[in-house]
């Protein structure tokens, strides 16, 4: 997959959007977005990316940002993944959000962060603490994956 579908890709996922909800918003023809993500378009008109980008709600440049696809390509997926822990309990991956939204604002308020990166400290910090520490959220390794998480920016 080249960049531009990476990245996409991911602004797909996170606006919760089809290709074909795009194709229809942006006014474009039937399967416009998909021949991008299928790599059949390899040169999309600067029209194409005009309309899917206002679509998404991200300017051309951002939809063609290098960095910030590098940055994308780094990130969890939002797609549900496999080996995901399962929440039994309630209470205690809520004590884990609280934690991680405590600590980023915090050692962190100067950063900004996406929903989908707070998803992945939570889900990272929950997992670790229920093998590890439970019942209690682990603060030192909570704020290590922040911190890891923002080294490799």
């Amino acid at each position: 997959m080249n960049g531009l579908q990476i990245k996409l890709q991911y602004l797909l996922n996170e606006k919760n959007l089809s290709p074909a909800e795009v194709e229809r918003k942006a006014g474009l023809k039937m399967s416009a977005v998909r021949n991008i993500l299928t790599g059949q378009s390899k040169k999309p008109s600067g029209e194409t990316l005009f309309f899917i980008s206002r679509v998404l709600g991200v300017s051309v440049d951002e939809l063609l940002d290098t960095e910030s696809i590098e940055r994308t390509q780094n990130m969890p997926s939002p797609e549900i993944e496999r080996n995901t822990t399962a929440v039994t309990d309630l209470d205690f991956y809520q004590l884990a959000s609280e934690k991680t939204i405590g600590l980023i604002k915090k050692n962190y308020a100067d950063k900004t962060f996406t929903s989908t990166e707070l998803a992945h400290f939570t889900k990272e910090i929950h997992g670790y603490s229920l093998k590890n520490t439970y019942p209690e959220i682990d603060e030192k390794f909570a704020d290590w994956i922040i911190s890891q998480r923002l080294a490799d920016r």
